[in-house]
């Protein structure tokens, strides 16, 4: 099973910094791409790899991901980045998740590409958990989407978009 290789790539990369090389991003994008092509069988393989500091992990490279959608332009990092959030499978706490959807909705406006149908698309991956809990994030109030209520901001720093801690 190829995702499972990725999946171990993956995991050596460093989570506290911003993959730096367009390689490590193509290495998300396999990876992404290996999931769609599991059984779901084969996902429950993969997510069971998973632990506490390496899911936190898929969750940063989400954010990442939505970061350099918007200065490549492109929806596929963003597809990317909801298909980490499968395989984590909500491992952690929720309102973690939270947080990073609301960057990967931003980052989807600022592009004009429709949240939901993204999300709608990745939902063949998901968990019947993670199923309930991207609808529920897709029926919140969009004033509880605000990047200010988790204490983010997003910035261009010489050309790269980049969202930070205020």
């Amino acid at each position: 099973m190829k995702a499972l290789g990725s999946l171990f790539l993956i995991e050596t990369f460093y989570g506290r910094r911003r993959p730096v090389y367009a390689n490590m991003y193509q290495v998300f994008l396999d990876f992404a791409s290996e999931c769609e092509e599991c059984s779901n069988d084969e996902l429950e393989k993969i997510r069971k790899h998973l632990y506490g500091s390496f899911a936190k992990k898929l969750l940063s490279f989400s954010g990442y991901l939505s970061e350099y959608a918007i200065l490549k332009n492109s929806e596929k990092y963003l597809h990317a980045a909801l298909v980490f959030h499968c395989i984590e499978d909500t491992m952690l706490d929720y309102r973690e998740n939270i947080r990073y959807l609301v960057i990967i909705l931003f980052s989807a406006n600022i592009l004009k590409i429709d949240f939901n149908n993204l999300v709608n698309r990745i939902l063949p991956l998901c968990t019947e958990k993670t199923k309930k809990h991207f609808e529920s994030f897709k029926n919140r109030d969009p004033s509880l989407n605000q990047l200010q209520l988790f204490d983010l901001q997003f910035s261009n720093i010489k050309g790269r978009p980049r969202f930070k801690k205020i």
